[in-house]
């Protein structure tokens, strides 16, 4: 009995795909959620602090400081610590690249997570 079983590739989604939102989200949906929670005030403010250059591309525009930083600093510190890191692609690369010239010398996990895979807790499954 010889029967062929095909091969069929499973589609995961990439943190890039994820479910659209965050980062990945494009500005005009950002600023639309952020219009919408009510934080129009902060947006007008913003704009009068930073000046948008036409000319200018996406990475040329200030970005606050992302909390995870800190937190790896102070976890990377740590002995006896693993140091995983779970979020979008770009966020965890930086954060590793940010890592190494802290002179860390430990390695950093990433797990990639979505909207659904935090609400189900599966999240909490694929770290342990």
């Amino acid at each position: 009995m010889n029967a062929i079983i095909p091969i069929v590739p499973l589609k995961v989604p990439t943190a890039l795909e994820g479910d659209g939102m965050g980062c990945h989200s494009g500005g005009e949906a950002m600023l639309a959620a952020a219009r919408s929670a009510g934080k129009s005030e902060v947006l007008a403010q913003y704009a009068e602090d930073y000046p948008k250059d036409p000319k200018a591309g996406p990475h040329d525009q200030p970005q606050s400081m992302c909390p995870a930083f800190g937190a790896l600093r102070v976890g990377l510190r740590m002995r006896r610590t693993a140091t995983i890191l779970s979020g979008s692609a770009c966020c965890v690369y930086g954060l590793t690249f940010t890592s190494h010239f802290y002179g860390a010398r430990r390695s950093v996990g990433y797990v990639p997570f979505n909207s659904e895979s935090l609400v189900t807790g599966k999240l909490f499954e694929d770290i342990r």
